[in-house]
């Protein structure tokens, strides 16, 4: 039944809508997080064996074990692209467009060698799908915007997804967020790895909450600011970074990757404030010191561009990450 009167709940602006809704050209699945939509898109084919690259988080890798999947690894080079010379035709790749840079050439020559290929987007939001049988795209909501859970499959399979699962509820693990507006994101930064966490490995419909929340954002002005700081950043830093990067006016990186060989520096921008994480420092131990993945979680600094950001905010890191190398 509806309900009438008492207190008034939170208000939000959903005029927006959804930047991935239903067309005519594909269909969009909602659910509550990546690992969560990496799994539905295999658990609606027939699997064989599933290829994860090494430089992953591990609860995808966990995930699928979960589920029951066999799982191999391959390694990237230093174009981030598949050492993996071929798959079997029930196997699937899932390749991850590493911080939101990966050109639509690289996705299709993949396409053309593996066939079937979930695109793992979860650095990648605004990366626009490939709509191609065989084909799956996984995007992740709470990498790019204030939510805390939250993510979409878009492919050409027609699914009834929503009678497959049982829905979300976000309300017990999004009061970090409003802990974050008041008192700063490192004030909750214990919060938010207890929300991320609770998440679990259950596949589940994204919230009413995050959905509501993904309707009322101005994605334009977010595209135009990420693509905004990040090319500056290009041109700030393309003497110095090992990873040859270009300026884009269209997908809006997750983050700036800086990788320059300064074990200090990650310590050095944390004293100042600057919050970078060290992503998958496990392959160190688990990997030979001259692959590529090892060299990333070593010294990959992945910095900050989003949309709380201006160009002065860019410049400040700019100015510091150069008193820093230029003083070593």
């Amino acid at each position: 039944m509806t309900e009438y009167g008492g207190y008034l709940p939170l208000e939000m602006n959903e005029k927006g809508g959804e930047l991935y809704s239903e067309n005519n050209d594909y269909t969009v699945w909602r659910l509550n997080c990546g690992r969560s939509a990496i799994v539905a898109a295999l658990k609606s084919c027939e699997v064989g064996r599933v290829f994860i690259p090494y430089y992953n988080c591990h609860v995808v890798e966990t995930a699928l074990q979960k589920y029951g999947y066999t799982i191999s690894k391959y390694k990237i080079d230093r174009n981030f692209m598949p050492l993996l010379d071929s798959i079997s035709e029930n196997d699937w790749i899932v390749y991850t467009d590493y911080f939101g840079i990966c050109t639509l050439k690289n996705k299709e020559e993949i396409i053309r060698k593996y066939r079937n290929v979930i695109f793992d987007n979860t650095q990648a939001f605004f990366s626009d799908p490939i709509i191609k049988k065989g084909v799956f795209n996984v995007y992740s909501c709470r990498k790019f915007f204030g939510v805390s859970d939250g993510a979409y499959v878009i492919s050409n399979r027609k699914t009834d997804i929503d009678n497959l699962y049982n829905k979300d509820f976000s309300w017990e693990r999004c009061a970090y967020l409003i802990k974050s507006y008041e008192l700063g994101t490192n004030g909750a930064y214990g919060d938010s790895l207890q929300s991320e966490e609770s998440i679990g490995y259950e596949i589940k419909l994204m919230s009413d909450f995050t959905r509501i929340m993904m309707q009322s954002i101005n994605y334009e002005t977010v595209r135009v600011k990420r693509n905004r700081n990040f090319n500056y950043l290009v041109e700030q830093f393309a003497d110095i970074n090992d990873i040859k990067l270009k300026s884009n006016e269209s997908t809006a990186p997750m983050i700036y990757p800086l990788l320059v060989h300064d074990e200090e520096l990650r310590t050095y921008l944390i004293q100042k404030k600057i919050y970078v994480p060290q992503w998958w420092k496990y392959l160190i131990d688990t990997m030979k010191e001259s692959d590529f993945e090892v060299e990333l979680s070593k010294y990959l600094i992945p910095l900050p561009i989003d949309q709380r950001y201006s160009l002065e905010d860019m410049n400040d890191i700019v100015n510091i990450i150069r008193a820093k190398c230029e003083n070593k």
